[in-house]
C-alpha cells in the first residue's frame, strides 16, 4: 500500500511537471501575470501625485475588485486561460505517440486519475499565483486609508447591507476576504481543468471545442439570466450572495460531470 501510495504520487509529480512544462501553461500564466500587473501599473498610475487622504484603502485596489478598470474583460478571457493548459497537452501526446512513455510509468487508470488531478492543479495555479503577487503589490504600496468604495471605514454607511456574500466578513477582514476569493476562484479554475479534461478525452480534432462547453456556461449565464446569477459577477470581489451558492451548485455540477465522462471513458476503455 505504501509503494502504491509513493507510486501515484511520483506520477503525479510527473504529470503536473508535463502541464507546467507546456508552452499552453505559461502562456496562460504570462496572460493572467500580465492582467494582474497592467491593472496593479494602472492604478499606481491614476493614484499618482494624489494626497494620501483622497485614495481608496490598499485591498479597494485588488485586481478582481468589481469597480477595477479592465475587470469586465476577465470572464471573457478566463475560459480560454484554465481549458487550452488542459487540452493543448492531451492533443500534443496523442499527436506526438508519446502516450506510451506515459502508460509505462503505471497503468492507463491512474495515469487519467493523476492528468485530471494535475489539470485541476494547473488551473488553480495559473489563477491563484498572479492574483496573490497583485494582492501583495497593493498591500506594499498603497496605504490602508479610512477611505473604501463603500465610504469611511467603520462609518454607518459602510456596514450597510449591499448584498455582499459574508457581508460581515469583508467589512471586518478585507485582506482576508480577498484571500478567500482567491482560493475560490482558483478552485473553480481548477474544476473547469478537470471538465475540460475529461471533454478533451472524446474530441480529436479542434482544440477550440474543448474550451466551448466552459464558454458555453458563461454565455448562458450572461444572456438567459436564466438562474437570476451571473458568472461575470461570481469572478469579481465583493461576491454578491445571490451569485454564491447557485456557482456553488455549478460548480458541483462541473465536477461530478467532469468525474462521470473520465470514469465513464476509463471504463468504455477497460471493455475494449
Amino acid at each position: 500500500m505504501k509503494y502504491k501510495r509513493k507510486n501515484f504520487c511520483h506520477m503525479l509529480g510527473a504529470e503536473l511537471y508535463l502541464f507546467t512544462h507546456k508552452r499552453s501553461f505559461w502562456f496562460a500564466f504570462w496572460v493572467m501575470l500580465l492582467f494582474s500587473g497592467g491593472t496593479y501599473l494602472i492604478d499606481v498610475r491614476n493614484n499618482f501625485g494624489i494626497d494620501i487622504s483622497s485614495t481608496l484603502r490598499a485591498c479597494d485596489h485588488f485586481v478582481l475588485n468589481y469597480w477595477v478598470e479592465g475587470i469586465p474583460y476577465f470572464s471573457v478571457f478566463f475560459p480560454f486561460l484554465v481549458t487550452f493548459p488542459v487540452a493543448f497537452p492531451s492533443f500534443d501526446e496523442e499527436h506526438a505517440g508519446s502516450c506510451a512513455y506515459s502508460i509505462s510509468r503505471g497503468s492507463r487508470t491512474r495515469r487519467d486519475i493523476c492528468r485530471a488531478l494535475a489539470a485541476f492543479l494547473s488551473g488553480f495555479l495559473i489563477m491563484c499565483i498572479p492574483l496573490l503577487l497583485n494582492l501583495a503589490w497593493n498591500a506594499t504600496t498603497f496605504e490602508m486609508t479610512a477611505n473604501s468604495h463603500e465610504g469611511m471605514v467603520n462609518s454607518r454607511g459602510y456596514f450597510g447591507k449591499a448584498g455582499y456574500a459574508f457581508e460581515e466578513f469583508y467589512h471586518l477582514h478585507p485582506w482576508l476576504y480577498e484571500i478567500f476569493i482567491i482560493l475560490h476562484v482558483g478552485i473553480f479554475a481548477g474544476i473547469c481543468g478537470i471538465f475540460a479534461y475529461s471533454i478533451a478525452n472524446y474530441i480529436r480534432k479542434y482544440k477550440i471545442l474543448v474550451a466551448l462547453p466552459v464558454f458555453l456556461v458563461f454565455f448562458v449565464s450572461q444572456s438567459l439570466h436564466i438562474t437570476g446569477y451571473e458568472m461575470d459577477m461570481y469572478l469579481m470581489c465583493p461576491m454578491r450572495e445571490i451569485d454564491f451558492w447557485p456557482m456553488v451548485t455549478v460548480e458541483i455540477v462541473m465536477f461530478a460531470t467532469g468525474t462521470g465522462l473520465l470514469i465513464q471513458n476509463i471504463r468504455t476503455r477497460e471493455l475494449l
